[in-house]
Parts: structure tokens; C-alpha cells; sequence
């Protein structure tokens, strides 16, 4: 899980092993249902180790986005941030409401 989105984390937590990264110091070293947050140090290890990444839309504003789809193909992303560039670049979107598109 790329970004702290804490429902998200709950409901993976509660059925997968999850690993998340994201840029908040203050939340970087907590733990949040089991789950150590991690900073964006540890993306690479954490990407490779992933079979999928959950992340959020805001990635193609703070500009990790590209980061991020070179590290793993199985890339869902999530938020509005994301929906029209993931429409034009033809990304993977996940929507709770939807579920993946």
C-alpha cells in the first residue's frame, strides 16, 4: 500500500500480509492495525516483495508515480486525484464502490 489510507490498510490487513509506505513523518514508525508504516526509503524493497501495489492518486501529484509503475506491473491505483490520468494513460483504478476497473 502505497499511501496511508487507513480503511484501505484495515480491510487488507484483516485477510493479507500488507507492507505500506508513505511520506508522512509523522506517521512513518507507526503502527496502524498491526502494520508498520514505513517511509518511501523502503519503497523498493517493499515493491519487490508485493504481488500487488495499492496506491494512491496523489502519487501523480507528489511525483512518485513514475517510481511506482516501473516497480511492478500489478499496480491498482485509488483515489479521485487519479481517475483522469489513469483514464488517458489507461492505469489501473480501484474503487470500493466499483471494485477494480
Amino acid at each position: 500500500l502505497v499511501g496511508l489510507q487507513p480503511r484501505l490498510l484495515e480491510k487488507l490487513a484483516a485477510v493479507k500480509n500488507v507492507r505500506v509506505c508513505d511520506l508522512d513523518p509523522e506517521m512513518i514508525g507507526t503502527v496502524k492495525y498491526g502494520v508498520t508504516i514505513d517511509g518511501p526509503q523502503k519503497f523498493s524493497e517493499n515493491a519487490a516483495w508485493a504481488g500487488t501495489i495499492f496506491a494512491t492518486g496523489s502519487t501523480v501529484v507528489n511525483g512518485s508515480i513514475d517510481g511506482i509503475l516501473k516497480a511492478n506491473s500489478d499496480t491498482y491505483f485509488y483515489g479521485v486525484t487519479i481517475a483522469g490520468v489513469a483514464k488517458l494513460l489507461g492505469l489501473k483504478q480501484y474503487c470500493y464502490i466499483l471494485g477494480i476497473d
